[in-house]
């Protein structure tokens, strides 16, 4: 009977065989495996090469792939030089056909890593399919982020099981990925950390409950976000009741506010010309406006004009950032003299006054044919391009997602205008495509008779509108004329944009400001043709938005503008609901679908 050896074609010998496969593939696993204990050793090198294009260290990387390379080849041909006995020896054929399982595999988790490496360095890490946008945060944010120049941290002092915790920690998480040398954040739980929390309070005394602590700079300038000013209830919402996610509209408010070494703009509402109280609690008051607007650290005041010694009107305080004036019915001839003297002054700092008018339709003055009570404030507002006009906006046909709620001609629908979109105005991009609707309108207009100054149609009215001059004639009046004789009507009717928000800039010193876009200019003043949609019965989080943002652009904080809370959108189940569709019928394709593989699978075998 011949040898094994000779059976096999080779001199070689099994003893031989065990020691070459052995050797073999100890040391090709060790080269292979080693690089996983120096781990960050080549890691942090390889990420920065592939991110950055830096050199220094990308050796090591390379040191790694070649012993990879050397463990794999070694492996390989010491399994080659025994294969002549795999069809003689059970135990070398088991190893050789376990190899080459291993080998594939090896190669293809390889390939995986290789490609999920380059997709996590190259393409965005998740793909946000949430309704409200929940695992995503607006470009004003992302550009905030991207360019700070000192160290922020969040501690994110919450309960896990805290409404607000999984949305806060994938905005924190998002953050930190668009600029982690400088944005960081902590989760510390107030329960099972009982170290960390005793060294929260010794950095933090005034934390006194759950929430976010905001540290600019360093940990002495920090700002306490509560957990309940995370998440609130939208009542406003005609379709039902929305829970809205605050994170991230706090989170910039505070790191602005830090960054503004905690000083709290002064913000003056006029009053005794008809305007609601700063802190009226009625249906036409503004107290929500105001609280809210505290709440984002605006130190908000009433403003009162008299008569001074001199026997002029008072000055506008010294410390005014920004002076409001909204819904005045009556003169205001004291008020005009000093808000005119308060927009040609010079503060210390070089700045001129700023102005945020908010005037719907005033009533009808008898002695000027009914037209609307003039207040003053026209005049002032000419010189600074802006025609506040007599004209009140009514509506004939609301546009179609207002069609269906019935509304009457009082409520005017309006949208930001292309124009000033292209032009890069804030609050017509950031709003871009949003429609307002408000009650009570009057036409702004846009002058040019100041050639320093640039007046520009933010928002204007969409659908079919038409104006009356006349205050004491009925809408409905109006539109019965309308049915009754359309031809001797149809000039009034028009679908042409009508501006109910036109803003003011000034020219900065360089000649060429205006050409380079709405941002190279001061901004002065923005007058609204309404301010219902102030009131506390009206005040919805889009139209706070609005208002803040004005606010902003005025105050030449551009970044602010347009960052919206995230809304939780619940889904009702039908009332007439099937549940033979809702239960029977998935159940019938499940089964079926599972039949109808068995009876592929019992086929194919019986061949």
């Amino acid at each position: 009977m011949a040898s094994e050896t000779q059976k096999s074609g080779t001199n070689l010998d099994r003893e031989t065989a065990y020691i070459i496969l052995a050797v073999g593939a100890i040391v090709g696993v060790a080269l292979i495996v080693w690089p996983a204990i120096p781990f960050k050793w080549w890691w942090d090198p390889l990420l920065q090469w592939l991110r950055e294009g830096a050199n220094e260290g990308a050796w090591r990387p390379g040191v790694v792939m070649l012993s990879m390379l050397a463990g794999l080849a070694l492996m390989f041909a010491s399994f080659q030089y025994v294969r002549p006995l795999e069809r003689i020896d059970p135990t070398i054929r088991v190893v050789l056909y376990g190899y080459n399982a291993g080998l594939t595999g090896v190669l293809l988790l390889v390939l995986l890593g290789i490609v999920n490496l380059f997709v996590n360095i190259f393409v965005p890490n998740f793909l946000d399919t949430t309704q409200g946008s929940f695992h995503s945060i607006s470009e004003v944010t992302r550009k905030y982020v991207q360019e700070l120049d000192k160290p922020v941290k969040v501690y994110m002092v919450m309960s896990r099981n805290d409404p607000a915790f999984s949305n806060m920690d994938a905005l924190l998480s998002s953050m930190k990925e668009l600029n982690a040398d400088k944005f960081d954040f902590e989760a510390i739980s107030p329960v099972r950390n009982d170290t960390r929390m005793n060294d929260m309070l010794q950095m933090f005394p005034q934390l006194t409950s759950t929430g976010l602590i905001v540290t600019y700079g360093s940990d002495k300038n920090y700002s306490l976000i509560p957990t309940n000013e995370l998440t609130t209830l939208d009542f406003n919402n005609a379709e039902q009741e929305r829970r809205l996610f605050n994170g991230e509209v706090r989170l910039m408010q505070e790191l602005y506010f830090l960054a503004e070494e905690k000083r709290k703009a002064v913000v003056y509402f006029t009053q005794g010309h008809g305007e609601p109280e700063v802190d009226g609690r009625s249906a036409d008051g503004i107290s929500a406006l105001t609280q809210r607007l505290r709440k984002d650290n605006y130190d908000v005041r009433p403003l009162s004009f008299k008569v001074g010694p001199d026997g002029k009107a008072t000055d506008v305080p010294a410390d005014a950032d920004l002076v409001v004036c909204l819904g005045a019915t009556r003169p205001m001839k004291l008020a005009v003299d000093a808000l005119e003297k308060y927009m040609d002054r010079t503060d210390a700092n070089g700045k001129k006054g700023k102005l945020l008018v908010f005037m719907g339709p005033t009533p009808p003055d008898e002695n000027a044919n009914n037209t609307m009570r003039q207040t003053g404030l026209e005049a002032l507002l000419q010189k600074f391009n802006v025609e506040l006009t007599n004209e009140r906006i009514l509506t004939l046909a609301h546009p179609q997602d207002l069609a269906r709620l019935n509304a009457g001609p009082e409520l005017v629908p309006g949208m930001p205008t292309e124009a000033a979109a292209s032009e890069g105005h804030p609050i017509a991009l950031n709003f871009k495509n949003r429609l307002f609707a408000w009650y009570h309108a009057r036409e702004v207009r846009p002058g040019t008779s100041k050639p320093t100054l640039r007046a520009t149609t933010v928002i204007a009215t969409v659908g079919l509108q038409w104006k009356e001059t006349n205050m004491t004639k009925r809408p409905g009046d109006t539109i019965r004329e309308f049915q009754a004789n359309p031809k001797a009507h149809a000039g009034r009717v028009s679908d042409d944009p009508f501006g109910v928000l036109v803003t003011v800039a000034e020219a900065s010193s360089d000649p060429h400001a205006f050409a380079q876009g709405s941002r190279a200019s001061t901004p002065r003043m923005a007058v609204f043709g309404s301010y219902d949609f102030t009131t506390n019965s009206s005040l919805t989080e889009t139209n706070y938005s609005l208002v803040r943002g004005a606010i902003d652009w005025n105050r030449e904080r551009f970044t602010n503008i347009g960052i919206q809370p995230k809304s939780h959108k619940n889904y009702t189940l039908p009332d007439k609901l099937s549940l033979g569709k809702l239960f029977a019928l998935p159940a019938a394709a499940m089964i079926f679908g599972i039949l109808g593989m068995g009876a592929i699978v019992w086929t194919m075998r019986r061949r």
